[in-house]
């Protein structure tokens, strides 16, 4: 489980939010809404241990910035900007994640979650917004790790890619895994918690 206790988050001398406590337990995702410049992304960065924050976030019972190495090796995250290679093709990208992550067994079967095969060969540039969108959500498919934290993962899907990407999210979280993502308004899908960082401003 992931705790969060009195977390703060200033940004450009500004107090983005305070005081927030939480507790995300394996199994239920969690998401995190909030309008534009709330302090969205910069709450996931300071989940994934990639900047600073005020308060402590701890992994089961070890604060995550006494763990950094180790707690890095569980994380997967997702940024709102896609982080593709547009001069190389689909497979290419899908490749790279996956050969470092010892994935590339599971390449093939990647492709047809998103119904990308037809696409392989195909350089990012040429695709459209929520292709491209689909290349990068596909990752998620090439890793085993515990957490995943995902940038407004829905942003740009057609309305089958948002199926799609719901049932990856069920089964990460049917397998023991925790799932923390960001919208513009509440989750209504089953089974999701929803954070509004409005209460925490």
């Amino acid at each position: 489980m992931l705790s969060f206790e009195n977390l703060s988050i200033i940004k450009n001398n500004k107090k983005l939010f305070s005081n927030l406590g939480l507790t995300v337990f394996p199994g239920t995702p969690l998401c995190i809404h909030g309008s534009n410049g709330i302090g969205k992304t910069s709450l996931l960065r300071a989940i994934a241990s990639f900047s600073q924050f005020n308060g402590t976030i701890h992994y089961e019972d070890f604060d995550i910035k006494k763990i950094a190495d180790e707690y890095s090796k569980l994380v997967t995250y997702i940024g709102h900007h896609n982080a593709v290679d547009s001069e190389l093709t689909v497979v290419q990208n899908l490749n790279f994640w996956a050969k470092l992550r010892n994935m590339e067994h599971a390449i093939n079967a990647s492709f047809a979650v998103f119904d990308l095969a037809r696409h392989a060969h195909t350089k990012i540039y040429h695709l459209s917004q929520g292709l491209a969108r689909k290349v990068e959500l596909t990752k998620l498919l090439l890793t085993q790790t515990v957490i995943w934290i995902l940038d407004e993962p829905f942003s740009n899907l057609d309305k089958e890619g948002s199926e799609r990407l719901t049932e990856i999210i069920q089964v990460r979280c049917m397998n023991k895994g925790i799932v923390i993502f960001t919208a513009q308004e509440p989750c209504s899908k089953d089974g999701v918690i929803n954070l509004s960082l409005e209460d925490y401003r």
